[in-house]
Order: structure tokens, then sequence, then C-alpha cells
């Protein structure tokens, strides 16, 4: 009889990023808890907001930094990175997805386009997902 493999879920770590162009005055910072509570986000999500596409963490990920040359070619300014413990990286997408709809309720005039997108990784190559 063969045995069930178990899968450790506490190991699991979702990650996606959310590249953005933003120049606003008003702080992101400032309005995320409100976002997070309005589109109903696990707790447990971490969002770490990186001002300068160049200052993301990219822990030496080739593909990353490739993604981030090209959100620098496209004028993104910042990166809302997310993880999420115990979920995969496209769940963590989607929850980033919510909070990135957020931002631009909250952030921009309905005049403004939303330059924006974000991405996760599915095996080896990162998958990209529209923000809105």
């Amino acid at each position: 009889m063969a045995q069930k493999e178990e899968i450790d879920v506490g190991k699991v770590i979702g990650r996606a990023y959310g590249f953005f162009h933003y120049a606003g005055k008003d702080s992101i910072q400032e309005v995320l808890p409100q976002i997070r509570e309005g589109t109903n986000t696990p707790p447990e999500l971490t969002l770490d907001l990186v001002e300068g596409v160049d200052n993301l963490n990219t822990e030496n990920d080739s593909a990353l930094v490739e993604i981030v040359q090209q959100a620098k070619r496209q004028h993104m300014s910042h990166v809302l990175k997310a993880t999420l413990p115990g979920m995969g990286n496209r769940r963590t997408a989607n929850f980033l997805g919510n909070v990135m709809n957020g931002v631009y309720t909250e952030l921009y005039d309905k005049s403004e386009p939303f330059y924006a997108g974000i991405v996760y990784k599915r095996g080896e190559q990162y998958v990209f997902r529209n923000a809105k």
C-alpha cells in the first residue's frame, strides 16, 4: 500500500510582486490598512512597499532581475511585494491583485491611467497577471 506524501503547508510561502507607477502626493503606506480591510485580505499576508524598483531585493533570481529591468523600462516606480505563509504563489498574486485594485481606487483619479502588473513564479518561470 502506497503512503500518501504529506506536504508541510507551514513551509510553503507564496510570493508575488506588484509593479506600478505612482507619482501622486498621498502616502501609499497610509492607505494600505484601509485597502486591506476593504479587500478582506488574510491577516497573514505581508505587504512590503518598495519605492524605486531597483531597491527590490531580487535574492539573486536572474528572472526577477530581468523583470525589474523591464519594469524600469516601463517607468514603474514602486513594487508591492506580497508574501503569504501556507499559500501558493498564484493565490498570493490573487490577493495582491485585490490590494492593487484598492491602490488604484484610493490613490488615483479615475481619469488617470494605472500602469501596473503583477508577477508570480510558477515553477522556474514568472507568470504575468493583470493588476486590474
